[in-house]
């Protein structure tokens, strides 16, 4: 059975950010990609990943990593928090900045303004964690 590509990246991708700080951080994403912009990136482009939490929820359901009800109690704790369910984040790093779209910018608070390029984690990885233990499902990682 495969692990959801969901968790096992943002597990890796919040440790990261919660131990690393920002600088390390290389979840970005476009703030104001429109969804079919969002989907053409992530399906067109060897760079952007798309993130469907609902597929992935189904998928942690289906492979008994938490309940069907744990999986709906998450996508809507996440929604009620204001995290999209679905987003393209960049998976490739970017050429001449070290990998990064951001990350060498010496205003940290550029990276969760919601404007442009923003981190994923840093605006939303908290929400993850309390969406987990909210609805009674450990965090995978």
């Amino acid at each position: 059975m495969r692990k959801s590509r969901l968790m096992a990246v943002p597990a890796a991708l919040v440790a990261v950010t919660l131990t690393a700080g920002p600088a390390l951080a290389h979840e970005c994403y476009i703030v104001n990609r429109s969804d079919t912009g969002n989907e053409m990136a992530g399906a067109k482009s060897q760079a952007w990943y798309t993130v469907d939490l609902n597929d992935e929820l189904a998928q942690m359901a289906t492979g008994g990593e938490i309940t069907a009800g744990q999986a709906a109690c998450i996508a809507d704790t996440l929604t009620s928090q204001g995290v999209p369910l679905t987003f393209t984040i960049m998976v490739k790093g970017a050429r001449g900045t070290d990998g990064l779209l951001i990350g060498n910018n010496p205003n940290e608070w550029l990276v969760s303004d919601d404007k442009g390029v923003d981190h994923f984690f840093d605006k939303y990885g908290l929400a993850f964690f309390e969406a987990f233990d909210s609805c009674g499902a450990a965090f995978p990682g």
